[in-house]
């Protein structure tokens, strides 16, 4: 299986074999530094990528109630998960090299897609 609802992971080691993840509201989620140069192999974009694996891409950002276009494949840390990176749509306020802070999904329709550790 390679699709969890997070209510069905109980511990963030499960999330191992995941390679996309329903996030409930109230999720946190975090920037990960230095990803700005990483390139998503085998796919022009993170948007691409992300698509390939979801199927469609959102209108907008799901992070803080926030009204912007997703206009970015944003890596992420998810709060019961932090030492693995995810891809979710954000848009360019949030996905930003100096936004360190934790926010907050809104949207109950985000999907996070892994990302492969060699390509972060």
């Amino acid at each position: 299986m390679d699709f969890y609802s997070r209510r069905e992971l109980q511990h963030s080691n499960e999330m191992e074999g995941a390679t996309k993840v329903k996030l409930r509201t109230g999720t946190e989620v975090q920037n990960v530094r230095g990803t700005t140069s990483c390139r998503s192999f085998g796919y022009d974009s993170w948007k691409q990528l992300y698509e390939g694996a979801v199927g469609n891409w959102p209108d907008f950002c799901p992070v803080d109630y926030c009204t912007r276009n997703a206009i970015y494949g944003a890596h992420v840390r998810v709060h019961f998960n932090r030492g693995g990176v995810w891809i979710i749509p954000m848009c360019a306020k949030h996905n930003h090299y100096t936004n360190n802070d934790w926010m907050t999904i809104t949207d109950s329709n985000t999907i996070a897609v892994y990302a492969e550790k060699e390509h972060t």
